[in-house]
């Protein structure tokens, strides 16, 4: 089926798959006009790309502000990343940072705090984060970002209130406590690896990511074959046999030598 038979949106979205070039680009510019007033994300999006290809940055420049101006904050990321795309291209991204501190939005936050770290400016990437942590306590991006910044920067104690915070909004999911894990393991702390491993795996003992997670700092540490042993036993046992997990635990016991034990397991 030719493409010009197809509604606008899905040529051009066809055309983003199977082309570049001048065709692609009057699909999407079809797509975009055919619904200038509301366009979908998807139609803005494809639009942007097919002009970046073009080299033509100034319209580019200007359907994103458009967009970004109809949509609500907290939804706004694929947009601001192009931003940044035409900032990089434009070889300014002081111009863009502006922009992004401009906007009372998570995810602008997260992004600008990203291009402060790349420029070495670590104080200001913390700063930025802390103030997003205050307006947009609940936003995973911001807790993930803040997290990592304080991991980087080694407030273990910040952190750790950091993370009790963002446990309490939701209690059943124990993967914010590994970023203390490896704040832990950064720290070179490896009794604080052990304590806190052995207070996960008794608390979380059927969540099968967590406990790959475990697994995988132990073995960075260089924990003890035993305690290691232990914690591919809790695993095999929330995976309830499943063979990925099985494999796992045969490789490391061929690892350490274990042959007879890990073919069994093969």
């Amino acid at each position: 089926m030719s493409l010009s038979n197809l509604p606008a949106a899905v040529a051009a979205d066809a055309a983003g798959l199977v082309a570049e070039g001048p065709a692609a680009h009057a699909l999407w510019r079809r797509a975009y006009a055919g619904d200038r007033n509301q366009p979908s994300r998807v139609v803005v999006e494809g639009y942007v790309d097919a002009l970046v290809s073009a080299g033509d940055l100034a319209e580019a420049r200007q359907v994103l502000a458009a967009a970004l101006q109809r949509t609500p904050r907290g939804q706004r990321r694929s947009l601001l990343e192009r931003w940044i795309v035409l900032g990089r291209m434009a070889g300014d991204l002081s111009e863009v940072e502006a922009r992004l501190a401009q906007w009372a939005d998570p995810d602008a936050a997260v992004l600008l705090a990203g291009l402060q770290s790349e420029r070495g400016d670590e104080d200001a990437a913390m700063a930025t984060l802390r103030q997003a942590w205050r307006q947009d306590t609940g936003h995973r991006g911001v807790q993930a970002a803040l997290m990592k910044q304080l991991v980087r920067a080694g407030e273990r104690a910040e952190l750790a209130q950091l993370v009790a915070a963002v446990v309490r909004m939701s209690p059943r999911d124990p993967m914010p406590w590994l970023t203390l894990l490896d704040a832990d393991v950064a720290a070179r702390d490896h009794a604080a690896v052990r304590q806190r491993t052995d207070e996960l795996a008794q608390r979380f003992g059927r969540h099968v990511a967590l406990l790959e997670a475990l697994i995988d700092r132990a073995q960075r540490i260089g924990d003890s074959p035993d305690r290691i042993a232990a914690l591919y036993g809790k695993l095999l046992a929330a995976a309830q046999g499943a063979p990925e997990q099985a494999q796992a635990y045969a490789e490391w016991l061929l690892d350490q030598g274990r042959v007879e034990i890990g073919r069994a397991h093969v």
